[in-house]
């Protein structure tokens, strides 16, 4: 795959989440729009991408907000050496949190 067919895969996929790529192309790089395909291009040829990619914009509607997920961490017990210098053993309850996934990385 091409660098060129890769920013047009993301470039696709911003744009079906709302992202205005011919708005952000004109208004942030100020180049004169001739194609989707022209500007794709030029953001390749001239290492422009770092822009797009970077681009707050661009991120925000790349990344569309996420479901509620849940976290669930075990039950656990193990041992350590305490303040006082003995051994002993900590049990911890198992944890349950939900947050919801913007930008986070996915949890199966």
């Amino acid at each position: 795959m091409t660098r060129v067919e890769l920013l047009q895969l993301l470039v696709g996929q911003a744009r079906t989440n709302g992202f205005e790529f011919r708005r952000w192309y004109v208004g942030k790089l100020g180049l004169p729009w001739q194609s989707a395909r022209h500007a794709v291009e030029m953001l390749a040829a001239e290492r422009r991408y770092y822009a797009l990619l970077f681009s707050h914009e661009f991120a925000s509607t790349f990344w569309k907000p996420g479901e509620l997920m849940t976290f669930q961490v075990p039950m656990q017990s193990f041992t350590r050496r305490m303040k006082d210098g003995s051994i002993g053993t900590v049990q911890r309850k198992g944890t349950r949190d939900g947050a919801r996934g913007r930008m986070r990385g996915c949890i199966t």
